[in-house]
């Protein structure tokens, strides 16, 4: 995902998940998969929209995620 939130394909699945690999520009490890209704979700909040209602998604990271710490 780029920095106005456009996503490219880099592999096409079969499952119906969208899987988005590490961010390099975040601080750690932040790999994640999500599902049809998770990626509605997830669009409603990067552009401000009223999130979908009376639906469940599926999200998981990959690799833990990652917490960002002040110092």
């Amino acid at each position: 995902m780029d920095a106005k939130g456009g996503m490219r394909t880099l592999r096409t699945g079969t499952n119906g998940f969208t899987c988005m690999p590490d961010n390099p520009e975040t601080p750690g490890p932040d790999p994640m998969c999500v599902d049809k209704a998770s990626m509605e979700w997830m669009h409603a909040m990067m552009t401000h929209a009223t999130p979908p209602a009376a639906k469940a998604g599926l999200m998981f990271m990959l690799a833990g995620g990652h917490r960002c710490q002040q110092h």
